[in-house]
Formats: C-alpha cells, structure tokens, sequence
C-alpha cells in the first residue's frame, strides 16, 4: 500500500508554482513514482506537460498506470522500469525533475509508525540507503539536464542534503518548509541549463 501524505501534496503545489512561467510544452521526469500521485497531480493541472515517471518497482508502475487511466491523463505519462532513470533520457533536457526518494535510513525503519511500515521497504528504504542519504547523492550525480530539481525531503537530514546538492555545484540550493514549518523539501537549480 502506497499512501499519499500531506507533503507531498505540498510538494505538488510548489512545483505548479516553479513551472507557472513555463509557457511552452512542460518536460517533467519524476523519479520514484510510488503510485504515480505526483505525475498524475502534474498531468491533472497542466495540460500541456509531458511527463515520464519512473520506478524500479513493476508493481508500483501498474498501480501507477491505472491511477494515470482513471484521472484521463495516461496519454500524458509515459511510465518507465529504471533504477533512478534510463540512460537514454541522461541527455535530454528537462523543466523539471521532481522526486519523493527513499530517504528512510535502513536502521530507522524498524521504529517506523505500524501503518508507514505497510508501505512497500522499498518505497521507503530503498538499496544501500545506510544512512538515509543514498537516493540524494545519486540523483545529484546524474548530473541530469532540468531547469529546476524539487526534492521532498527528510527534515532532520535537511542541512546534509542541502549540503549534497550544494557541492555538487547545482544552483540557488534551498530549503522550503511543509505547513508545520519544518524543512521538507529542497529546491535548487542546474546552472549548466539555465
């Protein structure tokens, strides 16, 4: 069971802000689509977008499909098996990259709430993720080509995240907070392509 929180319907909102100057056709790849809410959300609210959602997880993609047929967008998404993203979209530009990662450290997972450990290990944990910091480190590797990157975040690694993206030397790296005012999500800009 996948389930959609709060902030990530925040998440949804902030990126509707960053993409309101964008006239022309939006190019969105969303990393770690889960059941598909954010792309679906996106694709809901912007008639003009593109949007490849990725997952490692088939099941997770099926789920995500079938959300993406009952809201009337699944013209619009094109839903994708990778482990982060497929090498062949590591080239093309994009307006935004936006991802709700893993960011559960493996040792935190065992005094998770009971109803957050029915969400799938994966969604939450992931592979390899000791500290709860290893989708972030990946995701600023890519190097990936997208205006704006928006990221939801654990709030008690923000700074260490923040400091991730920040020496990987991605621009006007940010913290922006849920509605209890604690930092949630990050922000920042590839200055390669802006």
């Amino acid at each position: 069971m996948l389930i959609p929180r709060p902030e990530t319907e925040t998440l949804v909102e902030i990126a509707l802000a960053e993409l309101s100057s964008v006239v022309q056709s939006k190019k969105i790849l969303e990393i770690g689509t889960g059941s598909g809410c954010i792309s679906v959300a996106l694709a809901c609210n912007l008639q003009n977008a593109q949007i490849i959602a990725t997952d490692i997880s088939s099941d997770c993609l099926e789920v995500a499909s079938r959300n993406a047929f009952l809201n009337g967008v699944s013209e619009r998404i094109s839903f994708e098996q990778a482990d982060l993203v497929n090498e062949l979209h590591l080239n093309q530009t994009f307006d935004l990259l936006i991802s709700n990662p893993p960011y559960i450290a493996e040792s935190e997972f065992a005094d998770l709430q009971d109803e957050v450990k029915l969400e799938p290990y994966l969604a939450l944990v992931g592979h390899n993720n000791l500290d709860g910091l290893n989708y972030y480190r990946r995701i600023a590797d890519l190097k990936m080509k997208a205006k704006i990157i928006l990221l939801e975040i654990d709030s008690g690694r923000a700074e260490q995240i923040k400091e991730i993206f920040e020496q990987k030397g991605f621009g006007e790296v940010t913290l922006l907070n849920d509605l209890n005012g604690q930092p949630r999500f990050l922000r920042c800009f590839n200055v390669e392509v802006n």
